[in-house]
């Protein structure tokens, strides 16, 4: 830091400058590579279970930084041409950021000199709930006062806040418009803000990682309270309690010999205490992945396809990334993919029923 001191105003600014382009010109050289580790999954050698991972505990960024490297490394290894825009400097790595999940060639154009908020508009269009992804921070409350301390005021009379009445005509909106010729269509949603105790946080993030098989995809709050909320009703609604007790079974489980990848639930909650409720993978390093998000149960040391039990010896739980990947060592990539695309058609079809029966159930 001394010697910068003795340097004149120019000559400062000057090897400030330079400086600058180097680091540029670095981080576009370090883009690509991360790609091409991104593109082999090498991170899942070293126990890592994303990109993100990587770059923010191998390297030490910062969470913005990795994050921003990582996301603009999947945008490039979508969209290879996407690495040129940015060296020509017609999109920044900001925008890259922004469209990294749904980047297409056509929609790389688009983005081209725009601003971030120009870009947000063109996200929205296509899909609206990435404009608005749930937050999460933490904040400082006072302390609730008992009773005893505090201040009287009056309540004959209810406070007026002057907020206008709620006109009904405008409850339900729904319009449409045109937006880089994309249709766009709006439904009423609600915003729901408030404050809530690190209790209740971390037991709402506990179970955003349970729920996270469900959902790979992510697991925003609208779908964590729709989740939860029905597990409450079905139990403590008494209009779906008298439903459900009209119903009556019409078989029993019946004990079976044949081999099935059923795993009773008290062989699943075994297993789960053991490993912690984490990923147990542990890569070359010696490092062990600890991965809280999309666990899924895997037969080891012996493969189910193999005749493994469903024991608890036999068991341990897994993130999806590193099951695949032992998978895909165990009985090759293809084969891996072939069943995988097996799995998600029989998945789209039970869909398709479900939706086709709620469908004819609410027009009769």
């Amino acid at each position: 830091m001394h010697l910068l001191k003795c340097l004149s105003d120019k000559e400062l600014l000057n090897q400030l400058k330079s400086l600058v382009t180097q680091e540029q010109e670095l981080t576009l050289n370090i883009l690509p590579h991360l790609a091409e580790v991104e593109r082999r999954e090498l991170y899942l050698e070293k126990a890592y279970s994303s990109l993100y991972d990587y770059c923010r505990s191998e390297f030490g960024y910062s969470d913005a930084s990795a994050w921003r490297r990582s996301s603009a490394a999947v945008a490039i290894l979508k969209c290879p041409e996407a690495w040129e825009l940015l060296k020509q400097k017609r999109v920044t790595m900001s925008v890259l950021c922004q469209i990294h999940k749904i980047i297409t060639p056509k929609l790389l154009k688009q983005v081209c000199g725009k601003s971030k908020s120009e870009v947000e508009y063109i996200i929205a269009a296509l899909r609206p709930q990435s404009a608005n992804p749930d937050r999460s921070r933490p904040v400082m409350v006072p302390k609730v006062l008992p009773p005893e301390r505090l201040p009287q005021r009056a309540v004959d009379e209810p406070e007026d806040t002057g907020a206008p009445a709620m006109d009904e005509s405008n409850i339900a909106l729904r319009s449409e418009v045109d937006l880089t010729n994309v249709k766009l269509s709006f439904e009423q949603k609600w915003k729901i803000e408030g404050v809530v105790s690190k209790r209740v946080h971390d037991k709402l993030e506990r179970c955003k990682k349970l729920l996270s098989r469900k959902y790979p995809g992510g697991v925003c709050y609208d779908k964590l309270f729709d989740e939860l909320t029905e597990v409450y009703l079905s139990k403590a609604d008494p209009e779906r309690r008298a439903s459900n007790n009209k119903k009556t079974r019409s078989s029993k489980a019946r004990p079976s010999s044949r081999h099935t990848r059923h795993i009773p639930l008290i062989i699943k909650a075994k297993v789960w205490k053991r490993d912690n409720g984490r990923c147990t993978f542990v890569g070359s390093n010696g490092k062990r992945c600890n991965s809280e998000f999309n666990l899924q149960y895997d037969h080891y040391p012996v493969p189910y396809a193999r005749g493994g039990p469903s024991t608890v010896d036999n068991l341990r739980l897994l993130c999806a990334k590193h099951n695949r990947q032992t998978a895909e060592k165990t009985y090759s990539k293809p084969h891996v993919e072939n069943f995988c695309l097996k799995e998600e058609s029989v998945i789209y079809e039970h869909r398709k029923s479900v939706l086709k029966i709620a469908h004819s159930t609410n027009y009769h």
